[in-house]
């Protein structure tokens, strides 16, 4: 009896504990919690758009007491500030869930166009041929300073024909910090 009871806890463990790795593994590279202080975390990209002038700003994380987080910081605001990451959507997934946790540190709208200034969170369903299928919207964005840790959720419908998704945040028409805890990309 006690081996039954023994082997049973093992399998419902191991199922437990696999069926909290798929979610957690389909965007893995949105913890910031490890990784290298001072770099642009794995599996990310950085692109800087200058459309007046030369951008002015970093992405790198940044290590904080006992926290790790990715920090974007812009200091002109006539460019866009971005950076990126594509992950495979796993197969038969008809939606997928956004979640960003970030705070936004004195953000200043840009002068040319201060209604569309904010820091935005893009979504783009690819195809096997790297083409954009679907822009995700709504955006998760923040448009003011949020000096605490908030959590935003967005559900997406996956296009047919998505093989792929890629996450960008985004820093447009403005100056601020923007601190990104974490991007969680589950399957639905």
């Amino acid at each position: 009896m006690k081996k039954s009871l023994l082997f049973l806890t093992v399998i419902v463990s191991s199922a437990l504990f696999t069926s909290s790795l798929k979610a957690d593994d389909f965007f893995p590279q949105g913890d910031f919690s490890s990784g290298s202080v001072g770099a642009l975390p794995e599996n990310w990209t950085g692109h800087e758009q200058p459309h007046l002038d030369r951008v002015k700003g970093s992405h790198e994380l940044v290590e904080e007491g006992d926290e790790t987080f990715l920090r974007l910081e812009k200091q002109n605001e006539q460019s866009v500030l971005r950076v990126e990451s594509t992950e495979e959507i796993p197969k038969g997934t008809k939606e997928v869930t956004l979640s960003v946790t970030d705070r936004v540190i004195d953000i200043i709208p840009g002068i040319e166009n201060p209604n569309r200034y904010n820091f935005r969170v893009g979504v783009a369903f690819k195809d096997a041929e790297n083409k954009t299928l679907k822009d995700g919207t709504p955006q998760i964005s923040r448009n003011r300073s949020v000096p605490e840790w908030k959590t935003q959720t967005v559900t997406y419908e996956v296009p047919e024909g998505a093989t792929s998704v890629t996450i960008s945040l985004m820093m447009l028409e403005c100056t601020g910090i923007w601190e990104v805890q974490t991007v969680e990309l589950t399957a639905n």
